[in-house]
């Protein structure tokens, strides 16, 4: 309740993007991917910056979708779905990643390989 309450404001894309990373730590550990955990780990930071810039777009809405039919997968032993939803899910951030960089980079006149324009 407090959350929604504060839809819009950087406390709300701070909050969501802290629950983003736990999620991912959590589906980590799960895993017992000890790698995959280390990697996140090193990559939560810059994550959390990425992940704001994604809720301001889309309110959050598109990557909690995604997160709940992944939990639901997983609660269900459904490793296909599981498997399916992760890779899209992955797939979109990383366009969605990419994206918000090119639209920086071009309004500050840089090409994506980060040349002046």
């Amino acid at each position: 309740e407090t959350l929604l309450s504060s839809k819009g404001t950087p406390e709300y894309l701070e909050e969501l993007a802290q629950l983003d990373a736990e999620f991912h730590t959590e589906i980590s550990a799960i895993s017992g991917n000890l790698l995959a955990g280390e990697i996140l780990n090193a990559l939560i930071p810059a994550f959390l910056e990425d992940n704001k810039a994604i809720f301001f777009v889309e309110e959050g809405l598109r990557l909690v979708d995604e997160h709940c039919i992944i939990l639901r997968a997983l609660q269900e032993h459904d490793p296909v779905l599981a498997d399916k939803s992760m890779h899209q899910h992955i797939g979109r951030v990383i366009e969605e990643v990419k994206s918000f960089q090119s639209s920086i980079g071009e309004s500050m006149g840089v090409d994506p390989d980060g040349r002046e324009m």
